[in-house]
């Protein structure tokens, strides 16, 4: 997609002078992911513009987009829709290039600014004073060197944007082939099992031939039953027209027992006789229909970020091949729209506030809602809180696996803590903390009675400014 190493960051330079007077004083309409590590940032000035920001160690880069990504590739993260919250709205003031990133400057109640980060493979949104109000992947602590490496806005080069261009049309052509690929997977996979299902078909098409001869044998045996000593592996046995037919038996069972396993043989092969032939043929016409449409799609541009997946199987396809293969399809470009899914304790009736490093903090507003954070949301290695001593709210700091709790984090959930509980009118007191798989609820206890250990205790003192900021970075659910 970029060129990496030096050469790479000169041509996102110059890609950022060339988006620089096209984005000034556009308004932000809103971020989305095109995957983990890429925002597309859409920019409404004299026209809609499209910006893609990518933090990936195999290709990062900033440019203007220039192709079309339908909406079915598009989806928006939790923190993704907190910092598009935030910035929706805002005019972009200066966009300029600082060490190996990229910031641009924003206006709307406030100041802000959004950083992409080469370095640390980061996105974060920062205030004027570089404080961090939210990243993708907690990597924040970096939010005063980005402050203090800027060396202040360049000037645009030009007006023209070629240096995009070529940007541009490399990340389309990298990730269609991407989008190739895992279609090409897919259609593999279910070829595999096409051919397992023939295979099978055609063997059980096989012994359906053989079911006239079970039941001939089951016939014979029948009528010599008296003839068939016990323990036999086989007999001779003569038929109506005087001719000698050696029936295979099952010496464990009785002569009447391998008549009857050989008429229920022949019953169940005259079952599959009825269906096995035109399924065979189906099968075989769907294998023709996938190989088909490999080829289609390796050779030519039946699969890209600008073409609906749901057109992806013509109509005979889709009826010889099924919705089912359509769907799979659908998941395997698009994600299935797991992405897309909101975490389950994200949608249970509580607050949800974010720390100044984007991790999640739950917070109870009644004592049912605390009884439902400790038994159904809290994780065993999340931070639990309560102001210690008096009633008030249950609060969970959720543990993310890319990055642990900093101080800023405990400090803004013990705030929370504070401000939730009967110390609030007080400004300071004591709160008690502790990871949730020390937090026990008692049998028999009451709702939001817990019992708790191994736990420390923070004296805590009311920050007016730190806590607007929280308060105003919230979900209520």
């Amino acid at each position: 997609m970029t060129i990496k190493g030096p050469e790479g960051l000169q041509k996102t330079e110059e890609a950022v002078s060339e988006l620089s007077p096209l984005l000034k004083s556009g308004r932000i309409e809103r971020l989305e992911n095109l995957d983990e590590r890429t925002l597309v940032m859409s920019v409404y000035r004299n026209g809609r513009h499209t910006v893609v920001a990518c933090v990936s160690k195999r290709s990062p880069g900033v440019f203007l987009f220039t192709e079309t990504v339908r909406p079915e590739y598009l989806y928006s993260s939790a923190k993704t829709a907190h910092m598009s919250r935030i910035l929706k709205a805002c005019k972009i003031t200066d966009v300029f290039c600082f060490g190996q990133g990229v910031v641009f400057t924003c206006r709307g109640e406030e100041e802000l600014q959004l950083f992409v980060d080469f370095g640390v493979s980061d996105i974060a949104l920062a205030d004027k004073e570089g404080r961090a109000i939210a990243s993708l992947f907690g990597r924040i602590d970096e939010a005063v060197r980005y402050q203090a490496a800027s060396n202040g806005p360049r000037a645009p080069k030009t007006r023209n944007t070629p240096v995009s261009d070529m940007l541009s049309a490399r990340f389309f052509s990298e990730r269609n082939g991407g989008l190739v690929a895992a279609a090409l997977k897919t259609l593999n996979t279910e070829e595999k099992k096409k051919k397992r299902l023939l295979l099978k078909l055609s063997q059980e098409d096989r012994e359906a031939q053989q079911g006239e001869r079970y039941k001939w044998w089951g016939e014979l045996l029948k009528y010599n039953l008296e003839r068939v000593p016990p323990g036999a592996s086989a007999v001779s046995l003569r038929d109506f027209e005087g001719k000698t037919e050696t029936v295979p038996l099952d010496p464990r069972m009785t002569a009447r027992q391998n008549m009857e396993r050989y008429f229920a043989r022949y019953r169940k092969m005259k079952r599959r006789k009825g269906g096995s032939s035109e399924r065979v043929e189906n099968e075989k016409n769907a294998l023709f229909r996938i190989s088909a449409l490999k080829k289609r799609i390796t050779g030519g541009d039946l699969v890209g970020l600008d073409r609906p997946p749901s057109l992806l199987l013509s109509a005979p396809e889709l009826e010889a091949l099924g919705r089912g293969l359509l769907g799979r399809l659908e998941k395997a470009l698009t994600g299935g729209g797991k992405k897309k899914k909101q975490p389950e304790e994200e949608k249970k009736p509580h607050l949800v506030f974010f720390t100044s490093s984007g991790k999640r903090v739950f917070v109870g507003r009644n004592a049912s809602e605390n009884d439902e954070l400790v038994r159904r949301v809290a994780r065993g290695n999340d931070l639990w809180f309560h102001a210690e001593g008096v009633s008030g709210s249950h609060v969970l700091l959720r543990y993310e696996k890319k990055g642990g709790f900093t101080e800023n984090d405990v400090r803004d959930a013990c705030m929370l803590a504070l401000h939730f509980s009967r110390f609030r009118d007080q400004k300071s007191g004591p709160v008690v903390y502790t990871f949730c798989k020390c937090v026990k609820k008692k049998k028999g206890a009451g709702a939001g009675h817990v019992e708790y250990f191994n736990n420390k205790t923070k004296i805590v003192t009311m920050d007016d400014s730190v806590l607007a900021g929280l308060l105003g970075r919230t979900q209520a659910r």
